[in-house]
């Protein structure tokens, strides 16, 4: 009997854990659904008896790059096929609000990077992406995504463009 009980306290000790893994945070989600807004979990081990009726929703925070390439037409208004590059991460201290408000982080920075992108790119032509004023267009990207990624709770790292493409229009001349 006194067997039985010590294994039994060990299953409930074992099972009265979560563990959020390097590199994300955790959200603490109640029975009925209703998460926990006061704090985020850190990573490691987690330890309560609640664990048994609750659940630990893990969000990834270290950087990531997202490549897209995209057509916008440049000051001259030809079309001009443009590769961005963001390096993001997830705000580590606000995964909690993101659980509630966002459901697709990634579809939302795509849009904003396309935004962004169609603002800044028809102000230069394509050789001037390409030589002069590439760093002056990124500098324009970034002050553009940082409006908006913020209230979506993503914090930026670098934004670059890395490909332009010569407008098929001058490329046959």
């Amino acid at each position: 009997m006194k067997r039985l009980m010590v294994c039994l306290m060990a299953g409930l000790f074992l099972t009265a854990c979560t563990t959020v893994q390097s590199g994300h945070r955790g959200v603490k989600v109640y029975w009925g659904g209703k998460p926990e807004m006061n704090y985020v979990l850190p990573e490691g081990m987690e330890m309560g008896i609640s664990w048994l009726w609750n659940s630990c929703v893990e969000y990834d925070v270290r950087e990531k790059t997202l490549v897209e390439k995209f057509v916008f037409n440049d000051s001259r208004n030809m079309e001009t096929s443009v590769e961005i590059a963001l390096d993001y991460n997830l705000n580590p201290e606000q995964v909690n609000l993101l659980h509630t408000r966002i459901t697709d982080v990634e579809t939302k920075i795509m849009k904003t990077l396309k935004s962004a992108g169609k603002e800044v790119v028809p102000q230069y032509t394509a050789s001037e992406l390409n030589l002069k004023k590439r760093k002056e267009a990124e500098s324009a990207l970034r002050q553009n995504i940082t409006a908006e990624l913020p209230e979506i709770y993503v914090q930026i790292a670098r934004v670059q463009i890395t490909d332009v493409d010569i407008p098929q229009g001058l490329a046959t001349v």
